[in-house]
C-alpha cells in the first residue's frame, strides 16, 4: 500500500474517533441514554484497533505511543457495560 493511501486512512479514522467520541459524548452526558453510549463505544474500539494497524505500516513509534490508550479502551468498554447494567431503571 501507497504511503499516502496509508496517511489518507490514518486521518480518516481519526477523524473517525473524533466524530465517535463526540457522539458518544452526547448520549451518555446530554441525553443519558447509557444503553446508546455502550453500543456507540463499540465501534470506537474498533477503529482504534483499525487506526493502530495503519500506523504500525506508517509510522512505529506512533503506533506504540497509541498502543497504552489501546489498553485504556478495554477497560473504558468494560467500564461503559458495567455503569449501563448498573444504572437501569427498577423493574415494576
Amino acid at each position: 500500500m501507497p504511503t499516502l493511501n496509508l496517511r489518507q486512512w490514518a486521518l480518516a479514522l481519526l477523524g473517525g474517533m473524533m466524530f465517535i467520541n463526540a457522539f458518544w459524548n452526547y448520549f451518555f452526558f446530554r441525553s443519558r441514554n447509557l444503553f446508546h453510549a455502550y453500543l456507540i463505544g463499540l465501534p470506537y474500539c474498533v477503529i482504534a484497533v483499525g487506526l493502530f494497524s495503519v500506523l504500525l505500516r506508517l509510522d512505529r513509534l506512533a503506533a506504540w505511543v497509541l498502543f497504552p490508550y489501546l489498553l485504556y479502551l478495554v477497560y473504558a468498554a468494560r467500564f461503559g457495560y458495567r455503569v449501563w447494567k448498573l444504572n437501569q431503571p427498577p423493574v415494576g
